[in-house]
């Protein structure tokens, strides 16, 4: 019986070998994937001129000099690369790649700016891509009634700060939050402190606006702020029992 049980395990265990190795392939079929991408408006007293693309980047590192680029095209076809830029690590242990693709600025009356792009990542005498299944990512600013605006494409990522910046001298703080929306029922938190997290204050987001690509615009104004000094935060986003946080890979925002 002992010998029919072992011999019955050898084609178990090699059918777990089997498994352990495809699923280790899959993981390093792809190491490098977007986890946000956005446009850019450049303006100039208050006039918007031209724009860019910009983002950052998850790659899981295979070892030896890599190197990431973001392949993009305008609207005008012309395809042009950007080398990307090492930040840092990010919390789920790949490292954090930014990208900015070249300032244009077009002629047009009304604006519909638009990029194009994919991601490969070289290392090894190897080359990954991050196509978005074949179909490249495409972002769009417009105020073309008939155009889809859509400027903000999310990978990875479930949320990242759009934008936010200190006012009324200094007191308060704004911003807003690019989120995908996963369930209707969600709360959103700006987890802040004034005194580099001696103590720990909390302000809920609001919902702003939809997109037609499933993400979402939520804001916030955090109020009666010393003058002096930098706030430091983070997002968490909480829907359908699980809280997706942005702590800006892991380095707080500070404004």
């Amino acid at each position: 019986m002992r010998i029919v049980s072992r011999l019955l395990l050898f084609p178990l265990v090699a059918v777990f070998l089997v498994m352990a190795t495809q699923m280790a392939v899959r993981a390093v079929d792809r190491p490098v994937n977007l986890f946000y991408g956005k446009i850019n408006l450049i303006k100039e007293n208050g006039v918007i001129r031209g724009y860019n693309a910009s983002g950052f980047i998850s790659v899981q590192s295979l070892g030896g000099a890599e190197k990431v680029y973001v392949r993009y095209c305008y609207p005008d076809g012309n395809w042009k690369e950007v080398e990307a830029k090492y930040e840092r690590q990010a919390a789920d242990g790949t490292s954090a790649w930014s990208f900015k693709t070249e300032d244009i600025f077009p002629s047009f009356h009304y604006y519909d700016f638009s990029c194009r792009f994919a991601i490969r990542y070289e290392v090894g005498g190897k080359t990954y891509w991050d196509n978005n299944g074949g179909k490249d990512y495409f972002i769009r600013s417009t105020n073309v009634p008939v155009k889809e605006n859509i400027p903000y494409v999310l990978g990875k990522s479930a949320l990242f700060l759009e934008y936010s910046c200190r006012c009324n001298n200094g007191r308060q703080l704004e911003g807003g939050i690019i989120l995908k929306n996963l369930g209707y029922n969600k709360t959103v938190k700006i987890i802040y402190t004034t005194d580099n997290w001696g103590t720990v204050k909390e302000a809920y987001a609001s919902y702003a606006e939809s997109f037609a690509t499933g993400l979402e615009r939520w804001t916030f104004h955090l109020t009666d702020l010393p003058t002096n000094g930098k706030v430091k935060f983070c997002i968490a986003y909480t829907v359908n029992g699980t809280t997706y946080w942005d702590n800006n890979f892991r380095n707080d925002y500070q404004n």
